[in-house]
């Protein structure tokens, strides 16, 4: 069949943009006449600018560092602190690179994507993309001075590959030299390995990926230096790079590897392996040819128990254990003496949920984050004295007065879907609350209890109901619940998002007239399946960096890497499959279709962006109700600075609040 709206997949054409600009215009004017949406840009900015806002830190040495932004610093600058002082709660902070001075003297946005600090910590490498892209350039700096390393740095042009040190002195890393270093996915595929310099196009691979793979990149863990050679998104090799060469390791294909503890590598396993179950978090030692020398287990997750990931200290494995998608702290540490990994759960006073750890292999103190829907994020410090609490979050809304309860609905095979469903105490269940239903359902990923002022000020402190609906797909209850969701049966996904919201109709929280849905990304293609499938149910939609042309989502951009996911449209019954459902083939439009918003970013690398234009041409051409809003920067996150982040969840929230 013809893609007539084929032109649009050009990101930076000059027929496309045009297009993009005049829609943008469209839906500029839309907001402009839209009461609330000057007031919900003012509270979103304030709450983006807040210079109370909770930090997010990472370890470097003695030092934690800390990217902020505020009304001065809208781009953001890099900061760090002794970590002594940190704890102390004092703000002597001393800056680090400040990203607003650095992107106008380069007339370039340079947005901060992390760092990996060299074993002597006496330099770094800092990522940083163009407008938020996934590409990224690299720049050294040295710590002592805070100046970028004049002679001989490791500064490399734009890639979205993966860089570590090996040592001091060389880096080891994923780029594109030249075009035959790209994966059918975009991604480098050679690995290399660069003294100090020597110019990247002269150093020589060590490893070479299949072009047909996902994605392979590099990493030093305990000194050691490992390569993940992922044939899928879910799937593939792990390799230790020894003196005598490269030593393919003996791990099930469905695996993550976390790090090196004690002398054993750890990792989590997605599939039933060697006496071990689908789940299960491991330590594993390897003999001198890469097999399993000895393997024990660290943790068997029980009935409704999962965890997303595991992290490791210089003598601990840290894990977030979700019990009915609520986290709990564990602690496992081994005992040479009876050889067993002893388990310590970490107890509090009051219940609470821990989102987050941030862990160093060099220490065994570390931060966790702990919060709720409607319990207000707190940043507290974990060592050997025991927990303190560093920082407190802050409130835009009366979270007091917001109550949260975990609700089930049955999906059209019996299974029982569970979601969160909140708002304000004094909310009759009439069937007229203006209520937003949130999505997912993909890669593993769990949808879990945090607290959102954006949310909270925006939407619950107006008498509005919000739902999170953890559909299969994601990583709620582990491998299980999103292998249940995989490939041929992806409409398990939205069969289960579907009976959330008859549920939700049901009880008469909301009506058809009153209910809204919104997800990016994989719950972008949620979305487009709420319009073709079940129009119905929704008032108004927001789909948002999404994908819809299931067809060529292997051709655009990173989607051949998510195969795994979704299957190889090139395989005759996966074409049939993803044929069946796939957003931008099917739509159709009738009296009873929802207005839709959809947004995306120019500068999204990741999912092209030609998915919504190409969706929006054709909403227009059938007579649609649907805007349309594509911002320059911002990459797959679809902003890049707190005016822009403010903008497009003020867009969101009075989109809503407008159209239900």
């Amino acid at each position: 069949m013809e893609d007539k709206y084929l032109w649009l997949e050009e990101v930076e054409g000059s027929e496309a943009l045009s297009w993009v600009n005049d829609r943008n215009t469209i839906t500029e004017k839309y907001f402009e006449q839209i009461d609330s949406f000057k007031k919900d840009t003012e509270d979103a900015l304030a709450i983006y600018n807040d210079k109370d806002k909770l930090l997010s830190v990472n370890f470097v040495g003695d030092y934690v560092f800390n990217y902020f932004s505020d009304e001065n610093n809208n781009i953001g600058l890099l900061r760090r602190m002794l970590v002594s002082d940190f704890n102390q709660k004092k703000t002597n902070w001393e800056l680090v690179i400040d990203f607003d001075i650095l992107s106008a003297a380069e007339n370039k946005k340079w947005v901060y994507q992390g760092l990996v600090a060299a074993p002597n910590k006496k330099r770094a490498i800092i990522f940083i993309s163009d407008g938020g892209k996934d590409e990224y350039v690299t720049r050294e700096l040295d710590l002592d001075t805070l100046q970028f390393v004049e002679k001989n740095p490791f500064n490399f042009t734009p890639s979205k590959g993966w860089l570590d040190y090996l040592d001091n002195d060389r880096v080891i890393c994923t780029h594109v030299v030249n075009e035959d270093d790209n994966n059918r996915s975009g991604y480098p595929r050679r690995v290399r390995i660069v003294n100090r310099g020597e110019h990247i196009n002269n150093s020589n691979a060590i490893y070479e990926a299949d072009k047909g793979g996902a994605f392979c990149y590099p990493f030093v863990c305990d000194d050691q230096a490992f390569i993940l050679d992922r044939s899928s998104f879910f799937e593939g090799k792990l390799l230790q790079i020894k003196k005598q060469g490269i030593l393919e390791l003996e791990v099930p294909p469905r695996h993550t590897f976390y790090g090196v503890v004690s002398g054993f590598l750890i990792i989590s396993i997605n599939e039933d392996w060697d006496g071990f179950y689908s789940g299960d978090l491991l330590a594993v030692q390897y003999d001198d040819l890469g097999k399993v020398k000895d393997s024990k287990l660290i943790y068997h997750p029980k009935d409704r128990e999962s965890f997303e990931y595991s992290y490791v200290a210089k003598d601990k494995v840290i894990l977030i254990l979700d019990r009915d998608i609520r986290g709990n702290l564990l602690e496992f540490n081994f005992d040479s003496e009876s050889e067993t990994w002893r388990c310590t759960e970490i107890t509090f006073e009051k219940e609470l949920n821990i989102t987050a750890v941030i862990s160093s292999e060099d220490r065994n103190d570390y931060y966790f984050y702990s919060s709720s829907f409607n319990s207000p994020t707190t940043l507290s410090y974990k060592d050997e004295k025991g927990i303190s609490n560093i920082q407190f979050g802050s409130s835009f809304f009366d979270y007091d007065d917001v109550v949260v309860n975990q609700e089930y609905a049955k999906s059209k095979d019996g299974t029982m879907v569970p979601y969160f469903i909140m708002h304000k105490k004094d909310v009759v269940y009439d069937g007229t609350n203006k209520t937003i239903q949130y999505g997912y359902g993909g890669f593993e990923i769990a949808l879990k209890p945090s607290f959102s002022n954006l949310t909270g000020k925006l939407w619950l402190d107006k008498g509005y109901v919000y739902v999170v609906a953890n559909i299969r797909g994601g990583g709620e209850f582990g491998p299980s619940w999103h292998q249940a969701a995989l490939k041929h049966n992806r409409h398990k996904a939205y069969e289960d998002f579907f009976a959330v919201s008859e549920k939700l109709i049901e009880d008469k929280v909301t009506s058809p007239e009153h209910l809204g849905a919104w997800g990016g990304s994989n719950g972008g293609l949620l979305m487009g399946v709420c319009m073709t499938q079940r129009p119905d149910l929704y008032n108004a939609i927001i789909c948002a960096v999404p994908l819809l042309d299931m067809l060529r989502y292997h051709k655009l951009l990173a989607g051949a890497s998510w195969i795994g996911e979704y299957g190889d449209p090139e395989i005759e019954e996966d074409y049939e499959y993803l044929a069946s459902y796939s957003p931008y083939q099917n739509l159709k439009v009738n009296d009873n279709f929802p207005k839709v918003l959809f947004k995306t970013s120019t500068k999204d690398d990741r999912v092209h962006p030609g998915h919504a234009r190409k969706m929006v041409a054709k909403c227009i051409e059938l007579g649609a109700d649907s805007l349309y809003f594509e911002n320059i920067n911002g990459g797959h996150a679809g902003s890049s600075s707190n005016d822009e982040y403010a903008v497009d969840k003020a867009m969101a929230y009075s989109f809503f609040e407008i159209n239900l």
